[in-house]
């Protein structure tokens, strides 16, 4: 295989564990939100938190890939810290 592919995909690589970790930190602050929501009776869903999570990555999106796919991608990690913490 070309050298250079290689390469790239070495560094596709790094970057999917470098994703996965900061996922899984995400996850673990969520899980710690959690615990803190149930000790005070709060409910688990915060949907102006939501809100104001999209409003910010949206304004991070200077990309040619589309805002509802990068959208997406973060409603579907959203939804898995909601499940591993609830």
């Amino acid at each position: 295989m070309n050298n250079r592919i290689i390469e790239i995909r070495n560094k596709i690589d790094e970057i999917d564990k470098e994703i996965f970790d900061l996922i899984e930190k995400r996850a673990k602050l969520v899980i710690e939100i959690a615990k803190i929501k149930k000790e005070e009776s709060l409910p688990e869903e915060d949907l102006n938190r939501e809100k104001e999570i999209f409003a910010k990555i949206n304004g991070y999106i200077n990309t040619k890939i589309s805002k509802e796919y990068l959208n997406k991608i973060y409603k579907n990690i959203i939804l898995f810290c909601k499940k591993v913490a609830y």
